[in-house]
């Protein structure tokens, strides 16, 4: 398989499969969608972006991981931008719902599982993440994010899975 890039990061502290990240500020392209609405659009949306469906008709280079938040209201989806590009250089979108945006870095607490995706192994992990956050007497400061590092076709037991938050250390 081709080399992917991926965001950098820093590990501050890391006990089994929950680590203490420190990451830099990123670029990523966003589809912001109402919850309840079909989620594959949003990464189609951006794939479809990347694919050329810019100003500049340029292909962009796919990494890793896909990042999904999600709200009481809305659902959204992001691709990292490889690092050589700029919020200057990179291609303008398009499609209207496809946005630019800087992702700010700092602290996070992550739980990294391997598997595919279930309801129960998400609040099974996330309640984890969520247990060992307190253990330490951080501070949640995010929504949830949570971030897939392989394509669908991907075997179950060779995925890599993580949910973070962002935190504030007391």
């Amino acid at each position: 398989m081709a080399w992917i890039e991926k965001p950098d990061y820093e590990v501050i502290l890391s006990e089994g499969s929950l680590e203490l990240r420190k990451y830099k500020a990123m670029i990523v392209a966003e589809v912001v969608r109402p919850r309840g609405s079909d989620l594959n659009m949003g990464f189609q949306d951006i794939f479809n972006y990347i694919s050329g469906q810019n100003q500049g008709e340029q292909k962009i280079s796919m990494t890793a991981p896909v990042i999904n938040r999600q709200g009481e209201d809305y659902f959204a989806t992001a691709f990292v931008m490889p690092s050589q590009y700029t919020l200057e250089t990179l291609p303008v979108p398009k499609d209207p719902n496809v946005s630019i945006k800087e992702r700010v870095g700092g602290t996070f607490a992550v739980i990294r599982f391997s598997g595919s995706w279930s309801e129960a192994r998400f609040r099974e992990r996330q309640k984890q993440l969520e247990d060992w956050i307190r253990l330490h007497g951080w501070q949640i400061t995010s929504e949830l994010t949570i971030a897939r590092y392989n394509p669908p076709f991907t075997p179950a037991v060779l995925r890599r899975n993580e949910l973070m938050y962002q935190i504030k250390m007391e």
